[in-house]
């Protein structure tokens, strides 16, 4: 049974006990060369990881801590292609042109994200909003 109930104060991120969040990992890898070695295995490293795995290396990813307990667990978990400054302001500062170009390219790496978690097969709840 799923308890509703959190104490959102806690520091433990309400995902944290997510039926989605496993990683199949190992603790001694049984190969012993690499094409690149990945250190981190957060969310960047992950991307990394997949996109070199994808052209064909053969791919190691280290991290100090277990998988699924670092930094990015403990993010918001939102991911949004609007940019912390709104458009009108970003443009005030860097021109209409340069603005639209920065928000475009936020909008094209979220979609470009949702087609990796599909592609992937990765069951992380993404939800459009």
């Amino acid at each position: 049974m799923i308890n509703f109930r959190k104490d959102l104060r806690s520091g433990r991120p309400l995902w944290a006990d997510s039926t989605s969040t496993g990683v199949r990992h190992v603790a001694i890898p049984p190969r012993r060369f690499w094409d690149v070695v990945v250190v981190g295995a957060g969310i960047s490293g992950a991307l990394v990881a997949h996109r070199l795995s994808a052209m064909g290396k053969s791919v190691l990813v280290l991290d100090r801590r277990p998988p699924v307990s670092g930094s990015t667990l403990a993010s918001t978990a939102l991911i949004q292609w609007e940019i912390d400054e709104p458009l009108t302001a970003l443009a005030d500062r860097i021109g209409g042109k340069r603005a639209f170009h920065a928000y475009q390219a936020a909008f094209e790496a979220v979609a470009a994200l949702k087609r990796t978690i599909a592609q992937a097969r990765i069951p992380c709840g993404w939800n459009d909003r």
